[in-house]
C-alpha cells in the first residue's frame, strides 16, 4: 500500500482551495449574460492565449540559456524549458514562491552545470526578472496613483512592498558587485544559524558562499544583458497575455490601461506568503479589474489569467519533472 506524504497532502489541499475558491468567485459572479458572452467568444483566442503563453515560456527558458552560456556552460533550450516548467511548479506549491528556485538549481546540476553556476544563474535570473517587475510596477503606480488612491489595502501594500523588494534587489545586487560584504553579511547569518542550531557548521557555509560569490560575478557579461533582454520579453508577454484575455472575452479595454493593472498586478502578487499566491491573487485581480471588467466576466477573466498564466506551466513542470514530483506525492511503505 502507498500512503500519502506529508508534501502530498499539501498539494491536494492546495488544490482543493484552489477549487473551491475558483469555484466561489464562479458562483458569486456567472449569470445568464456570462453564458451569452462565451458564445460568441472566437475559438481562435484561445489559440491566441495558448501561443502567447508558449512564447513567454519560450522566452523565459531562452534567458536561462543566456544566463548559463554567461558562465561558460551550456543547455538547450528544450532542457531550459523544462526546468522553467519546474521552476514555476514548485512556485507554486510553497509559500513566497521559494521552492522552485532551489529545484532549478537541482536541475542545472542535472544537466551537468556545476552547482555554484547554477546558483549563479537561478539567482541573476530571478534579482534581473523582480528588477524589471518592480521597475514596471513603480512607472504603471506613477501612471494610475489617482485611481489606486481609493483602493486604501493594496495602496498600502504596494508601498510596503515596493520598500521591501528594492532593499532585497539592492543587497543582492550590492553582494555581486562587492563579494567581500556578501560574504561577511552572508557568513554572520550562518553563524546565528548555527547559534540556535539550524546549522550545523558555519565553516562549510563560509567556504561555499565564497566559491558561490566568486562564480557568480561570471554572469556579468555579454550575455547577462541577452538574459535581461529575454526576461523582459518573457515579462511582457505575460502582461500581453492579460490584455488579450480581455479582448478576447469582449472586453473593449486600452492597452495602456490592461498594461498598469497588470504590471501592478504581477508585482503584488511576488510577495504573497501563500503558495501560489492562492487567495491573495485572486483578491487582487478582483480589486484591480472590477473597474474595467463587468462583474459577469470577472471570474471567467480570473480563472483564464490563472490557467495561462501559473497551471499550464506547472503542469507541465510537473508530468516533465516526475522524478522529483514522485518524491514529494507518494511514500511507499515496504
Amino acid at each position: 500500500m502507498a500512503r500519502l506524504s506529508p508534501p502530498s497532502k499539501r498539494i491536494i489541499l492546495l488544490i482543493l482551495i484552489s477549487a473551491a475558491s475558483n469555484s466561489l468567485i464562479l458562483i458569486l459572479t456567472v449569470d445568464e449574460r456570462t453564458g451569452a458572452v462565451l458564445k460568441d467568444v472566437e475559438p481562435v483566442f484561445l489559440g491566441l492565449f495558448a501561443g502567447i503563453w508558449l512564447a513567454t515560456l519560450s522566452f523565459d527558458a531562452t534567458s536561462i540559456v543566456m544566463f548559463t552560456r554567461g558562465t561558460d556552460e551550456n543547455i538547450s533550450i528544450l532542457r531550459a524549458m523544462r526546468i522553467a516548467t519546474l521552476r514555476i511548479f514548485f512556485n507554486i506549491i510553497t509559500p513566497f514562491g521559494f521552492g522552485g528556485q532551489p529545484f532549478a538549481v537541482v536541475s542545472l546540476t542535472r544537466e551537468g552545470i556545476p552547482p555554484g553556476k547554477g546558483s549563479s544563474i537561478v539567482v541573476i535570473k530571478l534579482v534581473t526578472l523582480s528588477i524589471v517587475v518592480q521597475l514596471g510596477a513603480l512607472i504603471s503606480f506613477t501612471l494610475y496613483h489617482r485611481q489606486i488612491e481609493t483602493m486604501g489595502f493594496v495602496r498600502i501594500f504596494f508601498l510596503i512592498a515596493s520598500f521591501v523588494g528594492a532593499a532585497v534587489t539592492a543587497l543582492i545586487i550590492i553582494g555581486f558587485r562587492y563579494p567581500k560584504l556578501l560574504i561577511r553579511g552572508l557568513t554572520w547569518i550562518g553563524q546565528l544559524l548555527h547559534s540556535v542550531r539550524l546549522l550545523k557548521s558555519s565553516e562549510n557555509l563560509k567556504r561555499r558562499i565564497i566559491r558561490e560569490a566568486a562564480l557568480a560575478r561570471k554572469s556579468f557579461r555579454l550575455y547577462f544583458l541577452l538574459g535581461t533582454g529575454f526576461n523582459c520579453v518573457a515579462y511582457a508577454g505575460q502582461l500581453l497575455l492579460l490584455y488579450a484575455i480581455l479582448r478576447g472575452l469582449g472586453i473593449e479595454v486600452p492597452l495602456s490601461d490592461s498594461l498598469v493593472l497588470g504590471t501592478i498586478l504581477l508585482f503584488l502578487i511576488m510577495f504573497m506568503p501563500t503558495p501560489g499566491a492562492i487567495g491573495f491573487a485572486e483578491a487582487f485581480f478582483l480589486i484591480l479589474y472590477a473597474r474595467v471588467v463587468p462583474t459577469y466576466l470577472l471570474g471567467v477573466a480570473l480563472i483564464l489569467w490563472r490557467f495561462f498564466y501559473h497551471y499550464l506551466s506547472a503542469l507541465f513542470g510537473a508530468v516533465s519533472s516526475s522524478q522529483y514530483v514522485t518524491g514529494l506525492i507518494v511514500d511507499r511503505t515496504k
